[in-house]
């Protein structure tokens, strides 16, 4: 199990948090928490299982140009 804290605007935390579902299994979702003081951003806790990929596996070398072919 893997906790995750994605902070941002509330679309794209939203946005991210349903693409994560697509490629690992999500066990919690907390609601958004706004950032503290005048920032319009908010954080979102996930809990999370990883799954395997069911086709192919981009390793993690630090390479990240082929992200976009996802």
């Amino acid at each position: 199990m893997v906790e995750i804290r994605l902070m941002g605007t509330p679309e794209d935390v939203e946005m991210l948090a349903r693409e994560l579902g697509k490629i690992v299994e999500v066990l919690e979702v907390s609601g958004n928490h706004p950032n503290r003081g005048a920032s319009l951003l908010v954080r979102k806790y996930l809990k999370v299982n990883l799954i395997p990929a069911q086709e192919e596996v981009i390793p993690l070398d630090g390479d990240f140009s082929t992200l976009s072919e996802i």
